[in-house]
């Protein structure tokens, strides 16, 4: 029965683990297999490490969308 229950943990860290860096803007399978050797050191790394170039874009984007929509006149 403790099989299953670290078992289920392992497997909650690894989907958790890929799920935060897809919406990081990291591969989800490189994550897993990171998740599936590392489990929770993967998520400190991933925590230390996960914002990418691309996420830090897209988040100057919505920035800059919103400060463009409060600067535009009201109907």
């Amino acid at each position: 029965m403790d099989w299953a229950l670290t078992g289920g943990s392992w497997l909650a860290i690894i989907s958790l683990n890929a799920a935060v860096a897809s919406a990081l803007g990291r591969s989800r399978l490189n994550w897993f297999l990171i998740s599936f050797f590392l489990g929770p050191i993967a998520s400190l790394l991933l925590a230390l490490f996960g914002r990418s170039e691309a996420y830090e874009l897209a988040h100057q984007r919505a920035e800059q969308a919103l400060e463009d929509l409060s600067r535009s006149p009201s109907l």
